[in-house]
């Protein structure tokens, strides 16, 4: 396939100010719109060798290959050291890296160079090996209206910073339209940060378990990312990661049997014109025929107009609901990592603060905590996150997230009944969706908490 390269050198103005990436690029002889090949550390040739090979048989898009290298940080100040940024852009389960790759160096080449990328996500694949692998991933997880394509060669799930947190994400999340490769060997390192061989396994088993579409390569006496640099093993896996490219759109074949006991099989989240918010900040206690008020970090018993301070946190709360049988206050807040819960005494004191749930949150996150909560049947909690909404079990365990689109921020979560079905309503900005739940329990009393089972 006839083309023409570039190389050049992008210094990001917005997302990772002064931060410079060298890249190189192969364009083709093609009019109209092209596919897309974004790949980590550098140009790899033998990638591109394979994708060429195959655009020339027709069967795959005619592609652009952009290799990018690990960033730098030039010094400011005279006698500094330049820094090397691959740890901070590969290795940390964050949005900044995904943007500054999708709003900002591929923009910019784009202009720069002359070429048309085709806008749909379908017509983009990333790739990458060990911390290039998780990268991918994450680029494509963080951004699934622009990759639906992930290539990885021993991907480095591991804890360099917090990336050991993605495969229990994948786990847990709605699953995404992506289709997945992913190869290891039986010789990878084992470290201070982690076992690669048990990293790529974990990730697997978490991909497959979610209902990932996916295929995976094992090499027997081999080492790390030993087929990063084959032609022929590249060939391979682009023949799996674009199979039926230019006749079938990716979809996301299922979510986890665990998801999709919580929310409608089918169900997504449709935006709405108005929502109903509550009052995060006071929860009426039927039992006592009180209610507790929040303010600040403190929380007051409210009897008939009688307020006593009932409990201090450390932090400001942001909501406060009792639990569905009455004798428990679920507490939260944006900067506390936990929901808490305290017993209710028939005093109206609270007794005891318990964590009763550790919520997932990006590395970088503007809020670590939970901005609103509801409670449904059988004591299960809906919390708004920065991450998604997160669903937490009677006895604290999360065991599914449901990102807003877009990846918006959830600012307020309540449950409504609409034509004999319960929706998740939730609020961000402006905007308001809804979700169809199923809170299917089985045959146990109103408000009786599930039993009290990892395994189910």
């Amino acid at each position: 396939m006839k083309g023409t390269y570039f190389e050049g050198t992008f210094t990001s103005r917005v997302i990772k100010p002064n931060m410079s990436a060298r890249y190189k690029i192969f364009v083709p002889e093609c009019e109209g719109e092209l596919g897309l090949v974004f790949s980590h550390d550098g140009f790899n040739v033998q990638a591109a060798e394979a994708m060429q090979a195959l655009c020339d048989e027709g069967r795959i898009p005619p592609c652009v290959f952009i290799g990018v290298w690990p960033a730098t940080l030039e010094a400011t100040l005279e006698g500094g050291f330049d820094r090397w940024m691959r740890m901070d852009n590969y290795d940390i389960f964050d949005s900044a890296y995904p943007r500054f790759i999708v709003d900002e160096l591929i923009p910019f080449v784009k202009k720069e160079h002359g070429f048309n990328i085709s806008p749909s996500p379908d017509m983009h694949l990333v790739l990458g090996g060990s911390s290039g692998g998780i990268s991918s991933f994450n680029v494509a997880w963080t951004c699934p209206d622009y990759f639906h394509r992930v290539y990885m060669s021993s991907p480095s799930f591991l804890s360099m910073s917090n990336g050991r947190e993605m495969p229990a994400l994948i786990r847990k999340c709605e699953t995404l339209p992506l289709r997945v490769w992913v190869e290891y060997s039986e010789n990878e390192p084992d470290d201070y940060f982690g076992s690669s061989y048990a990293a790529a396994i974990d990730s697997i088993r978490a991909l497959a378990f979610a209902g990932y579409e996916m295929d995976t390569r094992y090499f027997a006496g081999e080492g790390h990312c030993s087929r990063y640099h084959s032609t022929e093993a590249f060939t391979e896996a682009f023949e799996f990661l674009w199979e039926n490219w230019d006749s079938e759109p990716i979809k996301a074949p299922r979510n986890s049997k665990r998801f999709e006991a919580i929310f409608a099989s089918g169900s997504e989240w449709m935006s709405v014109d108005n929502a109903k918010t509550t009052d995060k900040l006071c929860a009426n206690c039927a039992k006592l025929g009180a209610a507790y008020i929040a303010e600040g970090n403190k929380i007051y018993f409210n009897n008939n107009g009688e307020k006593a301070l009932a409990a201090t946190l450390e932090r400001e709360i942001s909501v406060i609901r009792i639990s569905s049988d009455g004798w428990r206050l679920h507490v939260g807040g944006r900067d506390m990592p936990c929901v808490y819960a305290m017993n209710i005494m028939p005093d109206g004191s609270l007794c005891g603060r318990y964590i009763h749930a550790s919520i997932h949150r990006y590395t970088d996150f503007a809020y670590a905590g939970v901005t609103d909560m509801c409670i449904g049947e059988h004591d299960r909690i809906y919390a708004a996150t920065e991450i998604g909404v997160q669903c937490i079990r009677p006895f604290g365990l999360i065991d599914a997230i449901a990102p807003l689109p877009r990846r918006e921020l959830p600012e307020s979560i309540s449950i409504e009944i609409s034509d004999g079905k319960k929706r998740l309503v939730v609020t961000a900005g402006d905007k308001a969706y809804v979700r169809i739940i199923t809170e299917v329990e089985g045959e146990l009393k109103e408000n009786e908490p599930k039993p009290n089972s990892y395994y189910d």
